[in-house]
Order: structure tokens, then C-alpha cells, then sequence
């Protein structure tokens, strides 16, 4: 009885709990083209830490910033959506 107390229990959080984290996820793409407040379609070092995403995307502009340059593929000094696509494939 008490195994079946549990599941159940269990089985009831994820029913209330899993659709609240679904509701809240935004891809990081979505982010991205958010950053990019000129909307050339390109995001730049600047945007990058202009744009405040800490309110919402709490990691976002960090990881950016770390590793903007392993997402700039072609060294343009820009991302585009195409490069976050590509190292997110990684």
C-alpha cells in the first residue's frame, strides 16, 4: 500500500510540476534573435552585453560571452542564427 501511496504521489507532481518547467522554456534561439536588438539577423559582442536577459534567461549572457567566440565561426565578429544552430548540432 505504501509503494502505491508513493507512486502515486509521485505520478501527481509530475503532472502539476513538468507542464510548469514546459511553460517557462524558450529556446536559446528565440533568445538570440531577441539580442539582436538592430535586427540584422546578426548578434554582436555589444548586443550581447546590452541586451539584459538576467531577468529572464538567467545564464544566457555569461554563456555568450564565454564562448561567443567558439560561436562565431567564420570570424566576423557577428553570430548569426545559422552559427547557434550549428554549435548547438556540437
Amino acid at each position: 500500500m505504501q509503494i502505491f501511496s508513493k507512486a502515486l504521489v509521485l505520478a501527481v507532481a509530475c503532472v502539476i510540476v513538468l507542464p510548469a518547467f514546459a511553460q517557462g522554456f524558450m529556446p536559446w534561439t528565440d533568445v538570440v534573435m531577441m539580442a539582436d536588438t538592430n535586427h540584422d539577423g546578426m548578434m554582436t559582442m555589444e548586443e550581447v552585453k546590452k541586451f539584459n536577459a538576467a531577468d529572464h534567461f538567467v545564464g544566457f549572457q555569461p554563456f555568450m560571452i564565454d564562448h561567443y567566440k567558439d560561436l562565431d565561426t567564420n570570424n566576423d565578429g557577428m553570430v548569426s542564427m545559422a552559427e547557434v544552430k550549428m554549435f548547438a548540432k556540437k
